[in-house]
């Protein structure tokens, strides 16, 4: 994985995050507002509930990210490493090649 695609994930993690604070935020006041006007207590436990499930999903994306980077990260240094001993096999390939050629002439 490239450098440019790590940035394009890490900034949709963080945009993503941020969304869900705001919303987090939004719906707060909004339950503080019906708690002074209305003042049910069943609107408090909704708050407390979508708080909750907020922040699970921030940890959720987080570790998300995380086990992104990190196994493309090592999947990226394992296709090169598989890539440079396909290229020296087939060059051993050619060599071998080139010795029957010699032979057969």
């Amino acid at each position: 994985m490239d450098q440019s695609q790590r940035v394009v994930i890490v900034v949709v993690v963080v945009v993503v995050v941020d969304v869900v604070v705001v919303v987090i935020v939004v719906v707060v006041v909004v339950v503080v507002v019906a708690v002074v006007v209305v003042g049910l207590v069943v609107v408090i436990i909704v708050v407390v509930i979508v708080v909750v499930v907020g922040l699970v999903v921030v940890v959720v994306l987080v570790v998300v990210a995380v086990v992104v980077l990190s196994s493309s990260s090592s999947s990226s240094s394992s296709s090169s490493s598989s890539s440079s001993s396909s290229s020296s096999s087939s060059s051993r390939m050619v060599k071998r090649n080139r010795r029957r050629g010699r032979r057969k002439r």
